[in-house]
């Protein structure tokens, strides 16, 4: 056997070795790895096929059609391979070759694909527009938060669709034939005398395509909800939004999916705020006339953003006319405010300047449950310059200021500042940078009497890169760095006083992330991320100086979103986000208000807190049925943080020896639908959810529901236009009462009833209803096109608590030795009238 496989196996091994050394020759001299040493001068490429054939004796084929009459730039080349030059020859070409039996054929590569890029902006503004949708070949983009999009496709003729809600559609013929930078103006649209008449309209396709996963808010619709005292008002209309839930009536505290209070992010223009109040939580710190465009995340978040655990809420600012001069502004019940923008260099620089000032302390009306006397105020400012077609730079300002007083020796005040310098750099056409140094102080000052103070805040200078490349239609990538560093003030007596007061801490906050977002086929999208952090925390004693290093932490955070087309108008969701969140909001209060706010880094003793949080959702859109989706989630919580009972905060240096850690859990359901009827739009959205924590030490280790636990949730919202002038909205609200703490009995001690508690939010409140209505009346309009006119106002007549539902706010705990009741309820209003004004000048 072994002579037969020997005698067959020495004849293949030399055919085997003979092939090999052929192929190695004929490598060795194949004309492409031929040495060439040529001058090229400007000459076509043509004349250099026929100027290399000439010095290398190597044979050209190609059809004299094909070969482009440009030029080549000139180029010396001295002993290189002829597959060097020939690169360089045809680069920039749709050209190609290959070799046939030694022979060069030159012939038309696969298809060369080049880039349109460039602005969408309002052509009386001047101002780029965010979410602008550009439609060419099938595909559809969005500007982004920049105005700016790039869409690269092969040389061709296409028909551009330009267009963004509320403005005219434009269409452009486009010759595709090397990269295009388009600067694109729209109109807004006409104004007509006509009633409204609006009938459900049939369902495209590219409305399925564009239901993102992010909820943008438009201030025109927010302007028509009914608001507390006519202000408008983002928070109040965010808490409007599926899966939001408001803690309790006149709070700006909001629960996303089962999140906590300070598990928002919440931006202006990059920054971060850490108090959105003003007035109690009445109304938040965002001025109307100020505000550009608004993000919701509550669902996917895209990896870029990082700190929190539950929602972003994402806010630009306007950036100013760059064309006209105009004066905005109004008054509610609650304020007055002004804003003046136009253009610094025409065309080229603008300015935006606005100011609001409450007028509750001018006739102090209201409050009498707490009897104070409160003012506030905020001013924001914004300008930006072009530098040139890749450059623009922006800076933003914002700054707030609240105090409140009362007649028993309470006082609060606190401050918001941030500002943000951007830089926008446009690479090349499929690559987009921005650069932002961002500045934030939060200042919290609490009076305690006897001339004493207690100081809480956190200060942060931020500095982030982020990129965006424009890879082909339908595949964005977002990559970028962020570096924060952060300064607290736990808490500090003032007078100082070092026995009672906190040690300060700074920490170095920074990641790298990494999105894409990808369109895998015609009916499958995938959104996915990943984002690397790391925690660096030290403190400083208030009697020492410098630093002393205490704790590092390092953390991973995938995220990812499948999207399934099932049909035409139908739609499927899956999504799964792993959040890291290393400052925490330490309270001691069940109220939806409180004038304590202190926030803490992770460190030895507190962890980062983190989530797991997955969901899957439906939206169906119909010719008929209008739009219905539900959608169900569950969120698994790390690391949660939560106070013993009757756990001293302040002026108590040793105060977190009185935290516990644990873990927590939320679920929930979501149906939403929305529906046309003639003119009539209504929303209806039901939420049932659930939020626990299950925490050693408190409530004997048995979970117990979070005090902003809230099961049944439903908003009913209809507008009804009743002519281009006037329209009436409708809010209604229920939702089963929030938990709470109430003692279950009571003891004398030292003259004074002192209660008896059985278990962590063991009660709740009564169930919570309102209904809200409001009129809105534009001016008088004058024929059917876009008015002329410089002057606009709109008024706004509304009834806040239409049937005087007296929802409780609080409970008194009752201190009469001879009554042994609990309390009594404290509710936040009756029925009132709203007001508000504005105009544009």
């Amino acid at each position: 056997m072994a002579f037969q496989i020997n005698r067959y196996l020495k004849p293949c091994l030399l055919v085997c070795l003979l092939a090999f050394v052929a192929v190695d020759v004929y490598a060795q001299e194949s004309p492409l790895t031929k040495i060439v040493t040529v001058k090229f001068k400007k000459i076509t490429v043509a004349d250099a096929v026929k100027q290399i054939q000439q010095i290398s004796g190597v044979s050209f084929a190609y059809d004299p059609s094909i070969i482009p009459k440009e030029k080549i730039r000139p180029q010396n080349f001295k002993d290189q391979q002829l597959k060097t030059i020939l690169k360089y020859m045809l680069s920039g070409t749709n050209l190609g070759y290959e070799l046939v039996a030694n022979s060069v054929v030159i012939k038309v590569n696969s298809l060369l694909f080049y880039t349109l890029h460039g602005v969408v902006y309002d052509a009386h503004t001047g101002e780029n527009l965010i979410g602008a949708k550009i439609q060419i070949a099938g595909f559809t983009q969005l500007t982004n938060q920049y105005g700016y999009f790039s869409i690269s496709l092969p040389a061709n003729n296409y028909l551009v669709k330009y267009s963004y809600m509320g403005y005219q559609l434009k269409v452009d013929d486009l010759t595709l034939g090397k990269d295009a930078y388009k600067k694109v103006a729209l109109d807004k649209m006409p104004i007509t005398l006509l009633e409204v008449n609006i009938s459900a309209q049939p369902v495209s396709n590219d409305s399925l395509d564009m239901i993102k996963s992010v909820s943008s808010l438009s201030f025109k619709e927010l302007q028509k909800l009914p608001f507390f005292g006519g202000e408008v008002d983002l928070i109040k209309a965010i808490q409007t939004q599926a899966g939001v839930k408001n803690p309790s009536e006149g709070s700006s505290g909001m629960s996303v999916r089962g999140g906590g209070l300070d598990q928002n992010l919440i931006l202006i223009d990059e920054a971060p705020v850490y108090n959105p109040s003003h007035l109690f939580g009445l109304i938040s710190i965002f001025n109307s006339d100020a505000i550009k465009s608004v993000d919701f995340y509550s669902d996917y978040i895209p990896a870029n953003f990082g700190g929190r655990l539950a929602s972003v809420i994402d806010t630009k600012l306007d950036e100013g006319n760059l064309t006209n001069y105009h004066l905005k502004g109004g008054l509610s019940l609650l304020s007055g405010r002004l804003s003046a923008e136009g253009p610094i260099v025409k065309n080229k620089s603008s300015f935006l300047i606005s100011a609001r000032r409450s007028l509750t302390d001018l006739y102090n009306s209201g409050f009498s449950f707490f009897n104070v006397n409160a003012r506030y105020y905020d001013l924001n400012f914004k300008s930006n310059y072009i530098i040139n077609r890749s450059n623009r730079v922006y800076f933003s300002f914002y700054h707030g200021f609240d105090h409140l007083f009362s007649q028993d020796n309470f006082a609060n005040d606190w401050t918001n500042t941030t500002s943000t310098l951007r830089l926008n750099h446009i690479y090349n056409p499929r690559l987009f940078l921005n650069f932002s140094a961002i500045y934030s102080n939060y200042r919290n000052t609490l009076s305690l009497g006897n001339s004493q103070n207690w100081l809480t805040g956190i200060r942060d200078i931020t500095f982030k890169g982020d990129f965006t490349f424009f890879d082909k239609p339908g595949n964005v990538i977002q990559f970028g760095a962020v570096g924060t560093r952060h300064h607290f003030r736990p808490g500090e007596t003032l007078p100082t006083n070092y026995l009672t007061s906190l040690n300060r801490l700074s920490a170095l906050e920074s990641a790298l992330y990494f999105n894409q977002d990808v369109n895998i086929s015609n009916v499958v999208n995938l959104k996915y991320g990943l984002r690397f952090g790391a925690f660096n925390v030290s403190k400083q004693n208030l009697q020492g100086s410098g630093y002393e290093s205490a704790t590092n932490y390092l953390y991973l955070e995938p995220r990812f979103q499948l999207g399934l087309k099932l049909h035409k108008n139908q739609l499927l969701k899956f999504t799964y986000n792993r959040s890291a969140q290393n400052l925490q909001l330490i309270q001691n209060n069940e109220q939806a208000y409180s004038s304590l706010e202190t926030w803490l880094p992770a460190n030895k003793n507190i962890s980062p807190q983190k989530a797991d949080f997955v969901s899957a959702s439906y939206t169906w859109l119909s010719d008929n049925y209008g739009k219905f989706s539900v959608a169900t989630y569950y969120r698994k919580f790390y690391h949660q943080a939560d106070l013993l009972d009757h756990a001293q905060i302040i002026q108590n240096p040793a105060f977190e020896n009185q935290l516990r850690f644990g873990t927590g859990k939320a679920y929930g359901i979501e149906l939403t639908l929305q529906k046309k009827i003639g003119s009539v739009f209504a929303e209806a959205i039901y939420t049932y959810s659930r939020t626990f924590r299950k925490i050693e030490g408190i409530n004997s280790g048995i979970k117990y529901p979070a005090n902003y636990d809230t099961p049944n949730d439903l908003k009913i919202n209809i507008d009804l236009p009743i002519t281009a002038r006037l329209s009436l909205d409708a809010l209604f609200n229920y939702q089963t009462g929030r938990a709470i703490s109430l003692p279950v009995g009571f003891y004398v001690f030292d003259g004074t009833n002192v209660p008896i508690y059985e278990g962590r939010n063991n009660s709740r409140f009564p169930s919570f209803n309102r209904l809200d209505v409001s009129a809105v009346l534009n001016p008088k309009i004058k024929g059917s096109s876009m008015t002329k006119r410089r002057f606009e106002s709109t008024w706004r007549f509304g009834i806040y608590n239409l049937y005087n539902r007296r929802n409780p706010l609080f409970y008194r705990i009752n201190n009469d030795q001879s009554d042994r009741s609990i309390g009594f309820e404290e509710s936040f209003s009756g029925i009132l009238p709203t007001f508000s004004y504005s105009f544009t000048f």
